[in-house]
């Protein structure tokens, strides 16, 4: 078992509770998979599938859940852009800075 950071727990929170309220009861039963993960804080080797894992990699690539990462974005971490940067490009790098820490809190319990 692998223990979570803080980090790692409220993307995985997020990510879980946006799965739960997606149609489709692959979503949600992987939703409440990823709660359980999360309340226990501990990653268990062997709990998801690869079947998982295509859920959530279809699911992280979907409008629907840019537009909440760009709300996170909106009110969290500022973006690590150069001051001075254009506002479109600073948008892009926080997107895909914040895409590449969702992925990375999936690979450490899938």
């Amino acid at each position: 078992m692998t223990p979570l950071d803080g980090q790692t727990k409220a993307l995985l929170g997020k990510l879980a509770s946006y799965l739960a309220g997606r149609p489709g009861k692959d979503e949600q039963a992987l939703g409440l998979k990823l709660r359980e993960v999360v309340k226990s804080g501990q990653a268990t080797e062997g709990r998801f599938t690869v079947a998982d894992l295509n859920i959530v990699q279809r699911n992280i690539n979907t409008q629907e859940f840019m537009a909440q990462v760009m709300g996170d974005i909106a009110h969290g971490k500022p973006s690590p852009a150069t001051p001075g940067a254009d506002a479109e490009a600073a948008r892009a790098q926080a997107q895909a800075d914040r895409l590449k820490e969702y992925r990375a809190a999936v690979a450490k319990v899938m």
